[in-house]
């Protein structure tokens, strides 16, 4: 077996695994379920384009990606986290209320 045809067989197989973890990581923030796993995951994605020296939207893509994961709380409001989160035990933050007015602390 020859080194070209040795490099070639990586490069194919990891090829068809950047396909399927771009697929499932877009799939994924789209449909906003685990959003923070996921945006991280892509960072992660994103870094190794960059530092493969790569051209392109990746800085920008980094800096989404950064927001997303630490939004993640906020961002499990609207998609499958709402429905997901509560499942596997992460509790949710209910939003603050007013403090209900003592009669008896407030000026007349």
């Amino acid at each position: 077996m020859s080194v070209l045809h040795w490099e070639s067989t990586n490069a194919l197989w990891m090829s068809r695994v950047v396909v399927v973890a771009e697929v499932a990581i877009g799939a994924a923030l789209i449909l906003g379920l685990f959003t923070g796993v996921f945006a991280l995951l892509g960072l992660v994605l994103n870094f190794s384009y960059m530092f493969s020296g790569a051209a392109g939207v990746d800085p920008a893509f980094v800096i989404a990606a950064v927001l997303l994961v630490l939004a993640w709380r906020n961002a499990g409001w609207i998609g499958l986290d709402g429905l997901m989160l509560p499942h596997l035990g992460a509790a949710r933050r209910q939003p603050a209320t007013a403090a209900p007015r003592d009669p008896h602390l407030t000026r007349p």
